[in-house]
């Protein structure tokens, strides 16, 4: 006699699945909101607005107790948080320099002698006015440094919602199965061995601390990262499709609950939609776009073009990033493309590049929304 042994393909391979509207309205009801590194050094990568909206997001979470981080995050962060608002500064430079290289080249009469006297002297008042304002937020970044504003907000908020640092006999046992797994290539962190010991432990040293914190609490959690890397995320012919289905499986074995991965951008857009808490539109856009690339000099006066005469067509990024925050929006930008925009986008088109197709695709585990 034969025994049949059934099994369920959704239990069997969950990472694969959606989960029920049902329980996925219960996750959303009950998880514990958990940032990576990289989503909480995004606080210091977005405009003051922006910065608004997440630490509102966040306080939300920690008033109903709901909100953490591993310790490692938190080491991570403070080891990183100075060199990242120098990066901004170092942004800010090289922005700069594209865009002056640009209005430069546009401004020789001898590159484009079809380019009216008026536009010229018109760019190179715009190109002034950039300098100046480039000038001052150079100035408001190199302040932060010592300002401890947005440090100590994000400080208070997380005060209590931090895990405990591992003793030395438990770090130990982690790096040795994190050895063992990354030689069999056993997600996550397998792709920063390049970092050598015990820098490439790091990932997997939080994905420890995050099961181990479900475990022991018995709750769902969010996980929100910006590393979509091929140790995280399911990755085939260079789309992003899920996160790993094995580290979906390995959650809900270890702590018999759920875990939602998400991108910041996702996260918000969701939240929002679910009237979790408010998120202004333009901050969800604003995290969405801030680690894209501003256009080389030569397609970057098409971009500007398409963004003010066409804003469906334009990629964003620094550039609607800064014209935003510069409130050109209506002034000075549109005047200055409204009259010669047509003729210069066609004189232009030949040199501007292919779109990008390095876009923050936003997903969640089991394809949840």
């Amino acid at each position: 006699m034969v025994t049949k042994i059934f099994g369920f393909m959704r239990s069997n391979f969950p990472g694969f699945y959606s989960l029920s509207k049902e329980l996925l309205d219960e996750v959303w009801g009950k998880a514990v909101l958990i940032l990576d590194t990289n989503v909480l050094l995004d606080f210091y990568r977005v405009s003051p607005d922006t910065q608004s909206d997440l630490l509102r997001v966040v306080k939300y979470y920690a008033e109903q107790n709901r909100l953490w981080i591993p310790y490692q995050v938190a080491t991570e962060y403070h080891d990183n948080l100075y060199k990242v608002i120098f990066e901004q500064v170092k942004k800010y430079d090289e922005t700069l320099n594209i865009l002056k290289d640009f209005l430069n080249s546009i401004s020789q009469k001898r590159n484009h002698p079809f380019l009216t006297d008026n536009f010229i002297r018109r760019i190179n008042n715009l190109k002034r006015d950039l300098e100046n304002y480039f000038e001052q937020q150079r100035k408001k970044l190199r302040d932060s440094v010592g300002d401890a504003t947005l440090k100590d907000d994000i400080a208070n908020i997380f005060e209590g919602h931090i895990g405990a640092p591992f003793n030395e006999e438990k770090l130990n046992s982690i790096y040795e199965e994190g050895k063992r797994r990354y030689a069999l290539h056993i997600p996550p962190g397998f792709e920063d061995r390049k970092k050598g010991e015990p820098d490439m432990y790091n990932d997997f040293l939080v994905w420890s601390e995050v099961i181990e914190f479900s475990k022991e609490n018995k709750v769902p959690v969010f996980f929100i990262s910006s590393d979509t890397k091929k140790d995280w995320y399911l990755i085939e012919q260079g789309q992003t499709i899920c996160p790993l289905p094995a580290l979906v499986k390995e959650f809900n074995i270890k702590t018999n609950q759920h875990i939602l991965m998400y991108t910041l951008e996702r996260f918000l857009s969701l939240a929002k939609e679910r009237k979790v808490v408010h998120v202004q539109e333009d901050s969800i856009k604003e995290v969405k776009t801030k680690d894209e690339k501003i256009a080389d000099g030569n397609s970057l006066i098409f971009t500007l073009y398409k963004h003010y005469k066409k804003p469906t067509e334009a990629k964003s990024g620094q550039v609607e990033t800064l014209f935003e925050d510069y409130k050109l929006r209506d002034n000075k930008i549109f005047d200055l493309f409204s009259d010669e925009a047509d003729e210069l986008g066609s004189t232009t088109s030949n040199s501007v590049g292919k779109d990008d197709n390095n876009t923050n695709n936003e997903y969640n585990n089991n394809s949840n929304s």
